[in-house]
């Protein structure tokens, strides 16, 4: 399966443990922007980040993620029909996901439903969705779901809109009752 992530989600996958092997058994190949590569990269002050750059490196030298660019004259009809509704760099990262017929990743509700809207032929998911399948098939400890619960609260909580808000929060919740981890985000 082919998909192509936005920034967000590309961090939450990033964080996944033994991320690429995930990946691989699943034949997922990932698309994603320059601009989304450089989004990571620019990424610092969490203890994840490094982590996270190094996750990114591994990930583009074994072929599970690939940096590619689209220009607007790809599609220019489309094109022209997104950028009224999304920024340009999220216009195209959708004209990449409908390029290449891969699944569009994001965590943003708000941009679910407008893509849903414009394009509603293209499959979309949230990163999030896509860590939850993989957490329900039983391959990580309990140890390494706990440690994704931590890392992605360092940078990014799912909002309240978001559909997998609750069960995020009771993920978070019961690490912060083993104790796992304290004063991460005050706004969980």
């Amino acid at each position: 399966m082919n998909a192509v992530a936005d920034t967000l989600a590309l961090m939450h996958l990033l964080a996944v443990p033994r991320f690429d092997q995930a990946a691989n058994s699943r034949n997922l190949r990932i698309f994603v922007l320059p601009e989304t590569a450089h989004d990571i990269r620019s990424y610092s002050g969490h203890p994840i980040s490094e982590q996270m750059h190094a996750m990114l490196d591994a990930s583009i030298r074994n072929g599970t993620l690939e940096i590619m660019d689209i220009r607007s004259a790809a599609h220019p009809d489309l094109y022209c029909q997104l950028v009224p509704a999304l920024q340009q760099v999220t216009a195209r990262t959708v004209l990449l996901a409908h390029h290449q017929q891969a699944v569009f990743v994001t965590e943003s509700p708000k941009l679910l439903g407008c893509v849903g809207e414009l394009l509603p032929g293209l499959r979309s998911t949230t990163g999030l969705s896509v860590v939850r399948q993989w957490m329900d098939e039983g391959e990580w400890s309990e140890q390494e779901r706990t440690a994704f619960i931590r890392d992605t609260a360092l940078y990014a909580q799912p909002t309240r809109a978001h559909p997998l808000d609750a069960w995020w929060r009771a993920r978070f919740t019961a690490a912060q009752d083993k104790q796992c981890f304290c004063d991460v985000t005050d706004s969980v």
